[in-house]
């Protein structure tokens, strides 16, 4: 029992150390935009460091921006914005919430989409502020003054006090005043130069088709309309292209490397919209361009990575010239579609899975691909970067450390191991301090004191500079902490509401209406050379003097009671009234965006329609047009063919009289060979006829018997008729061989 005992104390030991290993945070905030000189703390090994645009902002890191410097920290749709000589400690923050401490000077919260499962808590050494809901607020804090006060322009706020947990309403201010007297008092809201310009950056945020594709808890979402073009792709689905790249763009290939706990190697992008697409989603080429495929917008929370790529290279990787130990390279490629994260740092099995939600698992090539048998490592072979490891841990841009490698080589590459490829922790911690050893003795060769790095400035959507010598210290920078307190308590001594009498003297009456005041310019806090925030008017009534004892009379206390309840009761109303305000607005909106829905609805019903009806007429013309050619063909055909009937009855008519005048000529031809026959046969007959007469009256008067014609007689006479009837038929042979030929 008792080595049971010791086992399950060792694992209870041992337990919550592996669990923090392995749950790496899903939500990452970064630098969204700098002004002036800003430090970022990250490593204590390190210390503070210069603040590059889209530098990863997570738990225990911490913003300082130089006097007349500003910064933007981003998470989601919320914005933080640092005026000159501030300090934002940010000790917490994930998708369950946001926990920061501003030590010193004055900031901005502008809250969009806020989500309700999570909460934002902004502590001061005076008090605790929690941000209820959508708005704008300002923070201002004088560590000398020990005073601090929350301004809300538009949302709702708390803190807690005395009496327990007190409202700011939109419109109001509080000043809390720190320990060992906690105490606070309410005014009205003001604004001055910087509210100003905080108002000109909100009006700069534009909420367009990104909403569309992507989830509003994706840092970095606001940038892609304005530097991108979004395209439905018949394959691949949304799809958003770049639109201010070169032909040759690459991703991951404009920015540098550098160490982020708990991560590790860390992908920070030059291009000021260069967030969002390199730490989430996948890349791919569509029609010889880079686009970015995003998570599914049905994923409410995507999970950060620090740089979605897969490594290639090994031990005996080199340039080609020289040895593997004097110039090892690294190289990397864009992660496609259908290729899974693994990452090189611990992390749970939830949290690679929900990484990995944006893979889309395919058998079979895309269009672009077909026929290509490593089809799967297209983005290697169009989109690997090599660079040396001393390039890597000196967080050398790597555009200028690129290394020309040839595809060949690189294909030749295992995928390799990050654990064992990447340099380490230590390394990259070396490596740091050998780069800042030479700036500090620069700086003591020129006699110039030199306290923990400061920041250089990082123009809007100018490519981030090389980690280098930072500038030397100002004496504003004493303010900075050296090593935030991020482990610090954050309960707060509860303040009590200030007696009148404890107002500076001098201080003019607060008037309850903001817009009646005078805007003039709020000093920052760490200019005001030790003198406090000047409170604003006390919204009770002015306490009674205290006896020698120091308790008010009881009648004092009733009144104040009563006129507290009064408050509440005015206060609750009155927020009764906002929030009846916010709801119909929201459902003015809400109708609004319905109608305006509708009215696109309809326009594209109509669009489609006329469409329709254009299409239909179209088709309706190319039918008439068809039939009114088969028509003309058909009556072409009809008239070809009477003209065949027509020539053929001309012809059949032809035929008909020619035969009809052959006959007739056939009848002529006969009628006359009857009638020349007949006159032929008349002919001897009349020959005949009187010799018979002759003869006759001979034998009547001679009295004697009539003699027979003698043989020679006989014989001449039918010779003779031979020979006509032979001339008779000669005669017509002719005339039949003169009609065929007439006929032919």
């Amino acid at each position: 029992m008792r080595s049971l005992a010791l086992l399950l104390f060792a694992l209870g030991c041992a337990l919550p150390g592996f669990a923090s290993a392995q749950d790496v945070p899903s939500r990452v905030g970064r630098i969204a935009w700098t002004e002036g000189a800003v430090s970022l703390y990250r490593d204590p090994a390190v210390g503070w460091d210069e603040a590059f645009v889209n530098a990863p902002i997570t738990s225990e890191n911490s913003v300082w921006t130089d006097p007349d410097a500003r910064a933007e920290v981003s998470v989601g749709a919320t914005v933080f914005r640092l005026d000159g000589a501030t300090q934002l400690d940010v000790a917490h923050l994930d998708y369950d919430g946001i926990d920061a401490q501003v030590e010193s000077g004055t900031l901005a919260v502008r809250v969009r989409h806020q989500d309700r499962g999570g909460h934002l808590v902004l502590a001061t050494g005076q008090a605790r502020f929690a941000l209820m809901g959508d708005g704008s607020y300002r923070l201002d804090v004088d560590p000398d003054a020990n005073q601090a006060r929350l301004t809300v322009f538009s949302g709702v706020a708390q803190f807690e006090s005395a009496q327990g947990l007190m409202r700011i309403r939109a419109g109001q201010s509080v000043v809390a005043s720190g320990p060992p007297s906690p105490s606070y008092e309410f005014g009205a809201a003001d604004s001055d130069e910087f509210d100003r310009w905080v108002a000109t950056r909100d009006a700069r945020w534009r909420e367009g088709p990104a909403t569309r594709y992507v989830s509003t808890d994706m840092t970095g979402y606001e940038d892609l309309d304005a530097y991108g073009q979004w395209s439905n792709d018949a394959e691949f689905g949304a799809v958003w292209f770049p639109t201010h790249v070169p032909a040759d763009w690459v991703p991951y290939r404009t920015g540098h490397w550098t160490w982020v706990d708990p991560w590790g190697w860390t992908w920070v992008d030059n291009e000021h919209w260069g967030y969002a697409p390199f730490h989430y989603g996948r890349w791919t080429q569509v029609g010889n361009r880079w686009g970015w495929l995003p998570p599914a917008r049905t994923e409410r929370r995507p999970v950060w990575a620090p740089a979605l790529v897969a490594f290639v290279g090994g031990a005996n990787w080199n340039a080609g010239a020289g040895t593997s130990a004097a110039a090892p390279l690294v190289g990397w490629y864009p992660l496609a579609p259908w290729q899974r994260y693994k990452p090189w740092y611990r992390a749970n099995a939830s949290y690679v899975n929900r990484v990995n939600s944006a893979v889309r698992e395919r058998d079979h090539p895309p269009r672009a691909l077909q026929g290509q048998q490593d089809w799967r490592f297209a983005n290697r072979d169009r989109g690997a970067t090599v660079i040396h490891r001393s390039a890597l841990l000196e967080r050398r841009p790597v555009a200028q450390a690129r290394v020309p490698v040839a595809p060949d080589s690189i294909r030749r590459q295992p995928g390799a191991q990050p654990t064992t490829l990447l340099p380490s922790r230590t390394e990259a911690q070396r490596a740091h301090a050998a780069q800042a050893r030479p700036a500090n003795n620069a700086a003591a060769a020129r006699g110039i004191e030199r306290g923990p790095t400061p920041a250089s400035a990082i123009p809007l959507a100018r490519a981030a500079p090389s980690p280098g010598t930072p500038p030397p210290r100002n004496d504003a920078t004493a303010r900075r902490k050296a090593q935030p307190d991020f482990a610090r308590e954050r309960q707060k001594p509860a303040p009590k509401p200030a007696p009148a009498a404890a107002a500076p003297p001098g201080i003019a009456p607060a008037s309850t209406d903001a817009s009646s005041r005078p805007r003039e310019r709020r000093e920052p806090p760490s200019t005001q050379q030790g003198r406090p925030l000047q409170p604003a008017r006390p919204s009770t009534a002015p306490a009674p003097q205290e006896n020698a004892a120091g308790v008010a009379p009881r009648r004092g206390l009733e009144q104040q009671q009563q006129q507290r309840e009064a408050q509440q009761k005015e206060a609750q109303q009155k927020e009764a009234q906002q929030k009846e305000a916010q709801q119909r607005a929201a459902r003015q909106q809400q109708q609004s965006q319905q109608r305006e829905a509708q009215q696109r609805e309809a326009q594209q019903k109509q669009a489609q329609q006329r469409e329709a009806q254009q299409k239909e007429s179209q088709q309706r013309a190319a039918q008439q047009h068809q039939r009114e050619a088969q028509q003309k063909q058909r009556e072409a055909q009809q008239r070809e063919a009477q003209q065949k009937q027509a020539q053929q009855r001309e012809a059949q008519q032809k035929q008909a009289q020619q035969r009809e005048a052959q006959q007739k000529e056939a009848q002529q031809q006969q009628s006359q060979q009857r009638e020349a026959k007949q006159r032929e046969a008349k002919q001897p007959e009349a020959q005949q006829h009187p010799q018979v007469q002759q003869r006759e009256p001979q034998k009547e008067r001679a009295g004697r018997p009539r003699e027979a014609p003698s043989k020679d007689s006989k014989d001449s006479k039918d010779s003779k008729d031979s020979k006509d009837s032979k001339d008779s038929k000669d005669s017509n042979d002719n005339k039949d061989n003169g009609k065929d030929e007439k006929g032919r």
